[in-house]
């Protein structure tokens, strides 16, 4: 393993272990700027730091910047993040969602979007419904014909909270 990696993953896990908002964020932004240098193997500990989420910018830096990165290297990620759908904690839910934004934004894959979020479609947290929002908004963007089709089957379903997001 790479000792500059090792130095500044140890960094990384101080600064996130603060209470402080903006140290936590540094140490998001520290990780996501190395994050091609990351594996599999790391996904765990990022996981972890799920746990102590306190905020929707938080949860997205890991989410996107760190975790959707490994997503969009290898879509197989894309099952663990449909069992996150199943979680207790609306901060794993909304990372479920938004750690696949990237396969949506920058591959065009709407379908890893269809296939997570499709379990979040009526969840009763609005940090989730939020995130479901956004990303789906991304597939809007990448193919409009898949999204609304997607977004049809949910008309009459109970999605209404996120319907109406996506057409404000």
């Amino acid at each position: 393993r790479d000792r500059t990696l090792a130095g500044v993953l140890s960094t990384a896990r101080a600064l996130w272990r603060s209470r402080w908002h903006e140290e936590r964020s540094t140490a998001i932004h520290m990780v996501a700027a190395l994050v091609r240098r990351l594996d599999h193997d790391d996904w765990n500990e990022f996981k972890t730091w799920l746990k102590s989420v306190r905020s929707a910018d938080h949860c997205d830096g890991i989410a996107v910047e760190v975790l959707g990165s490994l997503v969009k290297r290898d879509r197989t990620w894309c099952r663990v993040l449909k069992h996150w759908t199943l979680s207790k904690s609306v901060w794993e839910r909304r990372a479920a969602a938004m750690g696949v934004l990237l396969r949506a934004r920058q591959m065009g894959d709407v379908d890893a979007a269809f296939y997570v979020c499709e379990s979040l479609m009526e969840d009763r947290a609005p940090e989730v419904r939020e995130g479901v929002a956004i990303v789906l908004s991304e597939a809007l963007l990448s193919d409009s014909a898949a999204t609304r089709e997607f977004l049809d089957r949910w008309k009459d379903r109970g999605a209404s909270a996120i319907l109406e997001a996506l057409s404000s």
